[in-house]
């Protein structure tokens, strides 16, 4: 299925409901990220569950088309590998940069988390800068 990117490609409204559902609904290992990346906690934005296309990804920074992906025991279901595949290639196909931790390791150690989160951000946004200008 082919997707041009317009106002329905980002939080299309006939899922609204669905995002609404995920944040009121969110396992645990997403609250404690998301507590460590609102209100622009290490300097970049963040908004949660979040609609590109046809899906609804956990964590995404627009600004550096950001996602990030939290792994529960749903991803370890049959055909899950599958379906995680196709939605990070169809993200990734639209300029997404997609990072995936398990959700125990967020339980366990959120802290490492947030510092990768950090250093990934920073490293987009290096590739994102243009270059210097040359001087004459």
């Amino acid at each position: 299925m082919q997707y041009r990117i317009t106002n329905k490609f980002y939080n299309n409204k006939k899922f609204k409901q669905r995002r609404r559902d995920l944040r009121n609904n969110a396992p645990t290992s997403e609250i404690i990220l998301w507590t460590r990346l609102k209100n622009s906690q290490i300097g970049y934005k963040f908004r949660r569950q979040h609609g590109i296309g046809p899906y609804i990804v956990a964590l995404y920074c627009p600004t550096l088309k950001f996602v990030i992906e939290i792994d529960g025991a749903s991803h370890f279901e049959e055909g899950a590998l599958e379906r995680d595949k196709k939605r990070q290639e169809f993200l990734e196909r639209n300029g997404c940069f997609v990072r995936r931790y398990h959700h125990q390791k967020v339980l366990e150690d959120v802290e490492s988390i947030v510092i990768d989160i950090n250093y990934v951000c920073d490293e987009l946004l290096k590739r994102s800068a243009p270059p210097p200008t040359p001087p004459r």
